[in-house]
């Protein structure tokens, strides 16, 4: 049996709230902590702490075990990075807030049917989307998957639905310019395939895309919310929208992942079962082999049947909450706002909720009120400021406090 308090005491008790609150501050900045640096600051700590403490210089040295005990004590693990980010959320404050007002104002003005607010997104679909991780014996010196060698290639689904929770069909563009008649047959009405032979998205491609998905006609006003590639924001498709009487509403440069609906829910799922019908086509799925014995890729028409797949599997409540938590269709007296993920207390950006409650105070006063901003700012974001309406930018007006 272990009595209490047995076993070795710790080096030096600040050594541990030194090391542990160093490791908060890097973490709230979102830089990168890996072992390697936990332990030289430490030691860099530990050889301050010699004269204040009289501690024998040169008795810590930092190693894995102290490392690993330090870790357990404090909660810590080893995870996979997850986002990159070039700036921090609080710094994007301001931005998301006036995102959330733009939009807030849009509505107010317009007054969109329900039904009537769309958001888009690109997504890439890889056509032998291998995973990383892979169950195994303990201490198998190489973990060796099966893939068909395509790990490269792609098509890019484009996901739009509206906040009623209506799906439109996927956009997909094909790496392919001639039409195999089989494939335009069988997925007619089901997907709109666009034979552009490349994957990235262009002007002529975002044109394809509002005539063919959001359509000419409609019954009332309609908004269309997606982020900051040029190809959105461009002169050319702010006149085309003008043209078919839809409204525009560009993210800012860095705030998809907040408040971008496909980005926040339905790409992950979405992405998800793809992987999953992928795998399951390698363990049962009808496979041919070229002379040499190498796999081929999965068919055209196998993978886009996953895309229909997967796309008809996306829950209508998670898109329609999709909406509600990156603030585009909440009430617009403020009641939902709490329902806005990255301003929550545990979200990324509490601060923006200080920021919108201020908005909001001001706009009841009969003044619509966006945040001031730092003068450092992307193309993108100029583009949102001043030049967001399609085509016009006369009743777009900004009063700083």
């Amino acid at each position: 049996m272990r009595f209490s308090g047995a076993g070795r005491r710790e080096t030096s008790a600040n050594l541990n709230e030194a090391v542990l609150k160093w490791i908060e501050e890097a973490r709230g900045n979102r830089q990168r902590v890996s072992r390697r640096l936990i332990k030289l600051q430490a030691k860099k700590i530990a050889s301050e702490l010699v004269k204040e403490e009289k501690m024998v210089e040169g008795a810590f040295v930092a190693s894995n075990g102290w490392l690993d005990k330090f870790m357990e004590r404090n909660g810590f693990s080893l995870r996979r990075v997850t986002t990159q980010c070039q700036k921090t959320p609080a710094v994007l404050a301001p931005s998301l807030v006036n995102f959330v007002m733009f939009i807030r104002k849009k509505r107010m003005e317009r007054r969109y049917p329900y039904g009537q607010v769309y958001a888009a997104d690109e997504t890439a679909v890889w056509i032998d989307p291998v995973g990383r991780t892979c169950v195994t014996h303990k201490g198998a010196k190489e973990v060796a998957v099966r893939s068909t060698g395509h790990e490269k290639m792609h098509i890019t689904v484009m996901l739009c639905a509206k906040e009623n929770g209506a799906k439109c069909l996927p956009f997909v563009l094909l790496p392919r310019k001639r039409p195999i008649p089989e494939v335009v047959q069988k997925f007619k009405g089901k997907l709109l395939l666009s034979w552009c032979g490349s994957v990235w998205m262009n002007q002529e491609q975002t044109s394809d895309f509002l005539h063919r998905v959001i359509g000419n006609f409609a019954f009332g006003n309609r908004l269309l919310v997606w982020d900051s590639f040029r190809c959105h924001i461009s002169e050319q498709t702010k006149d085309e929208l003008k043209k078919m009487k839809v409204d525009m509403a560009a993210i800012p440069g860095g705030c998809t992942k907040y408040v971008q609906a496909p980005d926040v829910s339905w790409n992950k799922p979405f992405k998800q079962k793809i992987e999953e019908y992928y795998s399951e086509w390698l363990f049962n799925g009808e496979m041919s082999y070229t002379q040499a014995g190498n796999l081929r890729a999965p068919p055209m028409e196998t993978y886009l049947q996953w895309v229909v797949d997967a796309c008809n599997l996306l829950p209508t409540d998670l898109i329609k909450n999709s909406f509600k938590c990156c603030g585009v269709s909440n009430a617009t007296d403020g009641s939902e706002d709490h329902l806005i993920h990255v301003f929550k207390q545990d979200g990324s950006c509490p601060e923006g909720m200080v920021l919108l409650t201020k908005a909001m105070k001001k706009m009841e006063e009969g003044n619509i009120v966006f945040v001031e901003e730092d003068e450092e700012k992307e193309e993108e974001e100029d583009d949102f400021n001043q030049n967001i309406d399609s085509g016009d930018d006369s009743d777009y007006s900004i009063e700083l406090y």
